[in-house]
């Protein structure tokens, strides 16, 4: 039988490649979203990557050329871009998430992009908040709803 492995939706047991490869394409999407609003705004993106150890994918990351000399609103944008796709993928999923593989794309993007508006050091959130001063604030605070009443009612939708 293939190795099965409960990940984060208790009831529900997914083959472990599945859940590794959910895991992979939400981590995809989120830098990949970064790499791409950057090159949006000119910004030299110098190399995108997924860190694995061993099978497992553990971490992804964009390196960009000279991010803290761009303007503030390309900081924000750039940080946003990440939080915003995953909200927007597992929007995208939710009609889907009757399957047990979309249920945990739907539940990981939407961990994954509300956790990275945290304003903590390492997280997107911590460049966005760096930049508020600077900004004219109705832009960001757009972007923070529309990811906010998108994570509050989702869950909704989802099947019981």
């Amino acid at each position: 039988p293939p190795h099965t492995l409960t990940l984060l939706l208790p009831g529900y047991t997914l083959p472990l490649v599945e859940g590794l490869v959910v895991l992979l394409i939400t981590m995809v999407v989120h830098e990949g979203a970064h790499a791409l609003v950057a090159l949006m705004n000119n910004v030299r993106v110098k190399e995108v990557g997924v860190v694995f150890i061993g099978p497992l994918p553990v971490g992804a990351f964009v390196n960009l050329k000279r991010f803290h000399r761009l303007p503030v609103n390309v900081q924000a944008e750039i940080a946003m871009a990440g939080p915003v796709a995953n909200v927007l993928l597992a929007t995208l999923v939710s009609p889907l998430a009757h399957h047990p593989v979309f249920a945990l794309m739907l539940f990981i993007n939407l961990a994954v992009g509300v956790m990275n508006f945290l304003p903590l050091p390492l997280f997107d959130g911590y460049y966005i908040v760096q930049t508020l001063p600077v900004l004219v604030l109705r832009n960001v605070i757009v972007s923070l709803s529309v990811a906010a009443f998108l994570t509050l009612f989702i869950p909704f939708f989802i099947p019981h």
